[in-house]
């Protein structure tokens, strides 16, 4: 189950990306999936990670306020990060946040309070934990952005994506 949920959440984060990237991609010569997928598969392919995304949850996973608040959390931040009219991955330090906060931050805590809850144990210090591991995932989500972003700044200098690196230039991110 736990597999099949990370699957369905990157596959649904990285899909709704590439969709958003698609002329940014097709004018820098780039792989972009979705420029040949067509309607129906488009629509095919994100039904699959919706739904593997969420069907554990449904069946098997601890449903509480927190873990499905944070499942919610991070598909709203896939949207921020990605689609118009957010798109926070060209708003400077907000699709940094962004960034660190799906692809670390989020999913961790997340991790870490679905496993405690099917343990059904008692521990007195989960709070502090959950909140420091956070803030620890959220720190190296922070560094892995701006090393992509930065060892990406050529290909969005060309397609005029505006990324917190093309802003600042590589050696202020990376």
């Amino acid at each position: 189950m736990s597999c099949c949920t990370i699957f369905g959440i990157a596959g649904l984060g990285y899909s709704l990306n590439d969709l958003s990237d698609r002329e940014e991609d097709r004018k820098a010569g780039k792989f972009n999936l979705f420029l040949s997928l067509g309607t129906p598969g488009t629509m095919a392919l994100m039904l699959l990670c919706g739904g593997m995304a969420v069907l554990p949850w449904l069946f098997y996973f601890p449903r509480g306020w927190s873990t499905l608040g944070l499942l919610g959390i991070e598909l709203l931040l896939f949207m921020l990060y990605s689609l118009p009219p957010f798109r926070f991955k060209e708003r400077g330090w907000w699709g940094v946040l962004c960034d660190a906060g799906y692809a670390h931050a989020v999913p961790a805590v997340l991790a870490a309070l679905t496993f405690f809850y099917l343990g059904n144990r008692q521990f007195d210090q989960l709070w502090p934990f959950v909140l420091l591991l956070g803030a620890w995932q959220g720190m190296v989500g922070l560094r892995n952005i701006l090393l992509h972003m930065a060892s990406d700044l050529e290909k969005d200098q060309a397609t005029g994506v505006r990324t917190l690196a093309v802003r600042l230039g590589a050696g202020r991110v990376g």
